[in-house]
């Protein structure tokens, strides 16, 4: 691999310094044929997984899939046709002999397999097979954003990233940037997630709604009832829970502000960390149950009147 692409890849990567220097310690050695890529959310595993390839196959064109590179969901989308269970064992099964073929035009083949951590056992058990006895000159990159639902098996046979959230300062540089309007705003609500701050950036309406939830945040402080009961009028489920973690996330920094002694972005007259941790419990309740169906503008309504 040459080392110059490597460099030149990984100044892509919007921080990560950890990472960075792990990751060109271990391709430049080439004595690792698995990597697992462990992060919250937005934080760029996906981004780097295929940067990682590239560098693999020494490119510099990180946004193209090379002809060696296998991405398991690819796979999955052509088999979305085959009823659930054995849509998936046949995707793990066609990976996997992808993998064994041996590379067109590069010195490597390269797999990565997304979200790791939503694999059942089973496939994570087909798995580990390849991992256990890889082919010569194969290289596998597994992201996730927890170990704990991983098999200690496979953990024993990766070499680990770990991936963080950007800083307030790093945040800011980046998205100072790509633009000079609603610097402080989008800052506030990537946190830290630089892929969160590329869609706030790249789609405007996505924005505007995510500013109206800030909006929206300060109103439900304010307690304002009527205000409230219209904001709870929200049909799309999915809607709903964008607003929601967006809530999630503001009243996370409203604690960490108040119970750090800083000022806020918000008033927060009246509002002690202990209750503000309440609201946070509330809030992912609210998560739950979105999730898990239940109706878009009750759950939002109870949520919202639990401050009164």
């Amino acid at each position: 691999m040459n080392s110059d692409v490597l460099a030149k890849n990984l100044e892509l990567l919007v921080g990560q310094d950890q990472a960075k220097h792990l990751l060109s310690k271990c391709l430049a050695t080439g004595n690792c044929s698995a990597y697992l890529l462990v992060g919250p959310p937005y934080v760029g595993k996906g981004f780097l997984a295929r940067l990682m390839a590239a560098s693999l196959h020494s490119e510099t064109n990180v946004y193209k899939i090379h002809p060696d590179t296998m991405v398991f969901d690819d796979i999955l989308m052509k088999n979305s046709g085959e009823e659930e269970d054995h849509k998936w064992k046949q995707s793990v099964d066609d990976f996997i002999h992808s993998i064994y073929l041996s590379p067109v035009t590069s010195p490597h083949k390269v797999g990565i397999v997304e979200n790791i951590d939503r694999f059942s056992v089973a496939a994570l058990n087909a798995l580990l097979k390849t991992l256990e006895e890889p082919p010569a000159r194969a290289v596998l990159i597994l992201t996730a954003q927890e170990m704990t639902s991983i098999l200690p098996t496979i953990l024993s046979r990766v070499q680990i990233i770990r991936l963080h959230y950007l800083s307030d300062s790093e945040m800011t540089a980046y998205v100072q940037s790509k633009t000079t309007e609603q610097v402080t705003e989008i800052t506030m609500l990537a946190n830290g997630a630089v892929g969160m701050a590329n869609r706030l950036l790249a789609d405007s309406k996505f924005l505007a709604q995510a500013i109206q939830g800030i909006n929206n945040w300060q109103t439900w402080l304010d307690k304002d009832i009527v205000q409230m009961l219209q904001m709870a009028n929200i049909k799309e489920r999915a809607a709903a829970i964008d607003l929601v973690n967006i809530w999630l996330n503001l009243a996370r920094r409203a604690w960490l502000d108040k119970l750090n002694g800083r000022s806020s972005y918000f008033k927060l007259d009246g509002y002690s960390e202990t209750v503000l941790l309440k609201l946070i419990d509330r809030l992912k309740l609210a998560l739950v149950a979105l999730d898990a169906n239940a109706n878009v503008r009750m759950t939002l309504e109870a949520t919202l009147l639990s401050i009164i």
